[in-house]
């Protein structure tokens, strides 16, 4: 990747203002210019707490952080690499960083969103079941490793030895519920569980789309 310290440094400070990340990119050609003059940009965005970005930018370590997701086995990819997902290009904001454990290889391949409520019913789990079993023999399954019908289907993909992919609504660093930890692991194996936030980002409610 072109300008890791830019990249990484716009999306740390930015990763909830996608908008502010593309601008910001769009804008600056490199880590010093963006840095120098990161107080007018937040002027011009009309950013409520300047002083925050500031001090978070000033705090921030490229090689500290890269040096962290290597350890943790997390890889990352930008959204200029010619192997970032085509489907998330026609966002119209795409995450400018996303950072994934296993391979994202299978985000290229057809992908079938599966979601639900955290309290299902035994109807609703019979009908997760029995559509993910039948379904994951064509399509990846794609959900987001919650409490409920999102776990079924990640749980029925994995038994049936098919791709997963599970998209977190944290860190990687932060598998989000706790008890899908083990999960979670299974998944990387044959699968591939995708981020957009930064490591050290735990889970929020506006977090969830």
């Amino acid at each position: 990747m072109s300008n890791t310290s830019l990249y990484f440094s716009i999306h740390y400070l930015f990763y909830l203002q996608p908008k502010w990340q593309h601008l910001a990119l769009n804008t600056f050609s490199d880590l010093k210019t963006f840095t120098e003059h990161l107080p007018q940009f937040l002027t011009s965005v009309n950013a409520k707490n300047p002083t925050y970005y500031i001090q978070r930018l000033n705090s921030f370590c490229v090689d500290t952080y890269t040096k962290k997701l290597s350890s943790l086995g997390i890889h990352w990819i930008d959204v200029n690499h010619p192997d970032y997902p085509q489907s998330l290009l026609e966002l119209v904001d795409p995450p400018l960083i996303l950072y994934y454990q296993g391979e994202l290889k299978f985000l290229k391949e057809p992908c079938l969103g599966v979601v639900g409520t955290r309290h299902p019913s035994t109807y609703g789990k019979e009908c997760a079941t029995f559509f993910t079993k039948k379904l994951s023999s064509y399509v990846n399954i794609v959900s987001g490793l919650a409490i409920g019908i999102d776990g079924i289907a990640h749980q029925v993909a994995v038994q049936e030895e098919s791709p997963t992919i599970a998209v977190l609504p944290a860190g990687l660093d932060s598998i989000y519920p706790k008890r899908h930890f083990n999960l979670a692991q299974q998944i990387i194996k044959k699968g591939c569980l995708i981020s957009e936030f930064p490591i050290g980002c735990h889970p929020e409610k506006f977090h969830f789309p």
